[in-house]
């Protein structure tokens, strides 16, 4: 059986910012990665200082060309399948590979989005029919835009877009508002369509009307939030604790990235409320610094404890 100190399940921002720290303090590391991230249906990624329009797949490219720097850090394509505790070590097996015997354990495999059972978001989902408007709102800017209703988080979203474009529209989908958040949406310049909607006109893996009940309503891009779940079940079969958060539940950390469960960190979109790339890179980066600390065996002194 091989052994390393450390296994992160996850190779996108979280999991090789995570490693990149291992492997610069001279830490074994094995990075297992499925190369499936949540973002690889997105043509551009922003925000990143440094990195803002490279593609998901560009930036994850660099990341692994960093890594190559550090001998101590490996990189494996494969999916993990289980991890079993056995006393103070951790038992990897992934497809394919042998099991490895590890001292900690950093999960960054995310999370996946569930998106709405409505007919062409799925061919358009990451193209124009976006989540984020920080992330894709400045690309859009000026033009027609809409927000699809999922959830209440939907009127936050319909409230903000307007500092991206003057003409944005709420499809409720057949939901019904709150007089309060009517006005607020009034007061923004929202327009309303409030029948159901049954599709999306898609050309060339392109959103092009929204369609409801009482006709064809056509958008340069659509904005919707999704429901989330956990990309595996890796957290489950260690035991961690977790929260309910708005878009779906997220394995709970404390102020180091540590689990529940000793010796096992999480990093990333799977374990936070909120999403988004820089914060998923700078939790890796802290679950990295601090998994390494936590293999001295004392107490770190920076660790909050979590009530």
């Amino acid at each position: 059986m091989d052994r390393v100190d450390v296994v992160i399940v996850g190779g996108s921002f979280a999991g090789l910012s995570a490693g990149l720290q291992l492997g610069r303090a001279r830490v074994s590391v094995k990075i297992f990665d499925t190369n499936k991230p949540r973002n690889r249906f997105a043509s551009t990624a922003h925000g990143l200082i440094g990195h803002d329009g490279r593609t998901p797949f560009e930036l994850r490219g660099l990341g692994r060309a960093n890594l190559s720097h550090y001998p101590s850090a490996g990189l494996v394509d494969a999916a993990v399948d289980s991890i079993a505790q056995q006393g103070d070590t951790f038992i990897v097996q992934a497809a394919g590979q042998k099991p490895i015997a590890a001292k900690g354990i950093i999960l960054a495999y995310g999370v996946r989005d569930r998106l709405p059972d409505i007919a062409g978001l799925t061919e358009a989902w990451g193209r124009n029919v976006m989540q984020c408007p920080y992330c894709h709102g400045y690309e859009v800017r000026d033009q027609t835009l809409g927000v699809l209703y999922t959830s209440e988080a939907s009127l936050h979203q319909a409230k903000i877009l307007p500092d991206w474009s003057d003409d944005v529209t709420l499809f409720t989908n057949g939901n019904t508002l709150e007089a309060n958040a009517l006005e607020t949406l009034e007061s923004r310049g929202v327009k309303l369509v409030t029948d159901p909607v049954s599709d999306l006109s898609i050309a060339d893996g392109q959103m092009e009307t929204v369609n409801t009940s009482a006709g064809e309503h056509a958008l340069d891009a659509l904005f919707l939030i999704t429901r989330t779940e956990q990309a595996c079940d890796l957290a489950e079969q260690l035991g961690c604790a977790f929260e309910d958060g708005p878009f779906g539940r997220f394995v709970s950390v404390d102020n180091l990235q540590q689990t529940s469960v000793p010796g096992v960190f999480a990093a990333g979109d799977l374990a936070r409320p909120i999403h988004q790339s820089v914060w998923a890179a700078a939790d890796g980066s802290a679950a990295g610094v601090f998994c390494h600390q936590s293999l001295l065996g004392h107490r770190n002194p920076y660790q909050k404890k979590v009530a």
